[in-house]
């Protein structure tokens, strides 16, 4: 499971595809489960850990 939030992590960094579909594509049986384990490893949701590291996603603060 390490593994398949590792990948996801990345995916979520460098796609702009839905969480559910990165869900489903790093072998998670759905989004929730998906993101309560992301959120346990990661410290943040899925959604929220796009926001600060994919680049399209990223706010302009500073």
């Amino acid at each position: 499971q390490r593994l398949r939030l590792q990948r996801a992590a990345l995916l979520l960094a460098s796609r702009a595809d839905p969480v559910k579909l990165l869900a489903e594509q790093c072998g998670f049986k759905n989004e929730y489960h998906f993101s309560t384990a992301f959120k346990r490893q990661h410290g943040l949701a899925p959604s929220h850990y796009r926001n600060l590291h994919h680049p399209a996603f990223k706010t302009g603060q500073g």
